[in-house]
């Protein structure tokens, strides 16, 4: 089981952030998609990406880019491959990652 994501970041290389403890994932506009993490009690992180348009309201591909990762990093038959790259839509590019 894989306990980081790594995705390419414009003028960054890459950044990992952790597979471990998401309850959601949600394409919030057409250039973010926020990840939030299970705080028990109290409320959890908010992971912002924000990235290049993926075309307008309804399209969900960063989201479902982000799920596939997440899917893979739980998948045993990747082993224990510590990070699992993220792998962009075409045409998306990433160009900031902030924590709240």
């Amino acid at each position: 089981m894989a306990e980081f994501l790594r995705v390419a970041v414009t003028d960054e290389d890459t950044q990992i952030f952790s597979a471990q403890n998401v309850n959601l994932v949600e394409q919030a506009s057409a250039t973010t998609t926020v990840i939030t993490y299970g705080g028990g009690s109290s409320a959890g992180d908010v992971l912002t990406i924000t990235h290049s348009t993926t075309g307008g309201t309804g399209v969900e591909s960063m989201r479902n880019a982000v799920q596939d990762a997440l899917i893979k990093a739980f998948d045993q038959s990747y082993g224990n491959a510590p990070v699992i790259d993220i792998q962009l839509p075409t045409g998306i590019t990433v160009s900031g990652i902030a924590i709240a």
